[in-house]
């Protein structure tokens, strides 16, 4: 990703125009490894000639859309074609990181919204692995009729194996079904009126399947977009010759493409967003430092260069005040994280060391955790259920009120006799302490 590119897409997600196409590319590298369609079709021949005794003419076993369509030509057989010979478990494998930033661009509304041409729920089990179990994709007219509340709207044009196979999109011929043009119509017409001024990312879709790139194109061509970023390793040659019609509309609008997985590419995309949050938390905390420690901060831009986008997203996740055990749901800081930005300049000024999410002063390990307008034992019981990752000496719970060490409440809802995990190491405290040590040193 080239600075510039990063430059347009920050500003595009800063000014809520942001959203994301991705197809089958996202999902084939490791661990992930969605087939390829000639694994898929191998499968389902092999699978009919158990089943059945049947070989499939040569002329249906030249791809998946041609084999597809010769099920769907056969109605007996579709059903069996697309709830028991496609190996669905194939497609439900592991989350990659590619995922897991769509899903967290979801949760926090860095993207407006997410289309996707994959049948799999690897975005859905990204965001259950992060916190968010009940993430739910828009399949049909009827999901778009309920708004959004916990996440942006994750669109699957061509449907989903899990919600119903017998839909899922593999050959043209299905789409003058009623019930595939009903819900491509609906799922169209809210794009076409959704698309317009946005800036379009494009992950790891472009394919020489012509029904495939149809049925995007006819979402896709009434809309304008303002820009489009197309990632791909392929060549901008071979692209055209695969598509010329989805090469003539991305090039109407203002245009780039970047040749690089669609994995990595999203997951820099999100470390670089995580970097610039925690660099605006540290602006917001700069009056409070100026005030609280008399005298001028670091450069709030000056965060290391190598953090990881795990890392970033650990510190965000404080930050917002949210256990590791779920996903913060935030895109914007705002004064609440004053306070939290000035210790962390506070202790960037005193050299202590960022070392993942945590810092190392004076041989101790120290967390900083917002808990602005909160009392602290409510907050150590949320974060009673993380499983640790390092000893933490001191947890900082900023802005918090210290309710006279009244113990947590830590029992869990469950089945009589319950084992209460507590897994925390670190002393819990609000920030008086600390503000005090770090105006001592720092004068």
């Amino acid at each position: 990703m080239t600075e510039e590119v990063a430059v347009t897409l920050l500003s595009s997600i800063e000014n809520d125009r942001f959203v994301v196409i991705c197809g089958a590319g996202l999902s084939t590298p490791a661990p992930s490894n969605l087939p390829l369609a000639a694994e898929l079709a191998a499968v389902c021949k092999e699978r009919h000639l158990t089943e059945n005794g049947v070989h499939i003419p040569d002329e249906h076993c030249a791809d998946m859309e041609a084999m597809a369509a010769y099920f769907y030509m056969n109605p007996p057989l579709w059903n069996s074609f697309t709830e028991r010979w496609i190996p669905w478990g194939k497609f439900n494998r592991h989350p990659n990181s590619g995922h897991e930033a769509i899903a967290d661009f979801l949760k926090t509304g860095v993207s407006a919204f997410v289309v996707s041409t994959n049948p799999d729920r690897l975005i859905e089990r990204a965001a259950d692995r992060l916190g968010e179990p009940a993430f739910r994709a828009v399949v049909d007219a009827d999901d778009l009729q309920s708004a959004p509340t916990r996440h942006e709207r994750l669109l699957k044009l061509h449907g989903c194996g899990d919600r119903d196979p017998r839909h899922t999109v593999w050959s043209r011929l299905q789409l003058d079904g009623e019930r595939v043009q009903a819900r491509i119509g609906a799922l169209t017409t809210w794009l076409r009126a959704n698309l317009p001024g946005k800036d379009l990312l494009i992950v790891g879709f472009w394919t020489d399947w012509e029904y495939l790139n149809a049925v995007l194109l006819a979402s896709l061509n009434d809309a304008s977009p303002r820009s489009v970023v197309l990632v791909n390793t392929a060549n901008a040659g071979d692209l055209q010759q695969k598509s010329p019609e989805l090469w003539e509309w991305a090039n109407k609008a203002i245009f780039s493409h970047v040749a690089q997985s669609a994995e990595s590419f999203l997951d820099e995309l999100r470390r670089r967003f995580s970097r610039q949050f925690f660099v605006k938390v540290l602006s917001l905390g700069v009056p409070a430092y100026q005030k609280r420690f008399a005298g001028e901060p670091p450069d709030p831009d000056a965060v290391r260069p190598d953090m990881t986008t795990h890392d970033l997203y650990a510190l965000r996740r404080d930050i917002c005040g949210v256990p590791s055990t779920e996903m913060p749901g935030l895109k914007e800081p705002g004064e609440s994280h004053s306070l939290i930005g000035c210790l962390h300049l506070g202790l960037m000024a005193v050299g202590a060391l960022l070392e993942g999410s945590f810092y190392n002063w004076r041989e101790r390990t120290l967390r900083l955790v917002n808990g602005v307008g909160q009392v602290l034992s409510l907050v150590r019981a949320r974060f009673a259920d993380e499983s640790p990752v390092m000893v933490v000496d001191r947890a900082i719970c900023v802005g918090a009120d210290d309710d006279g060490g009244a113990p947590p409440h830590l029992l869990r809802p469950g089945a009589v006799g319950d084992i209460v995990r507590h897994t925390q190491s670190a002393a819990w405290e609000t920030h008086d302490a600390l503000t005090d040590e770090l105006r001592e040193a720092i004068e």
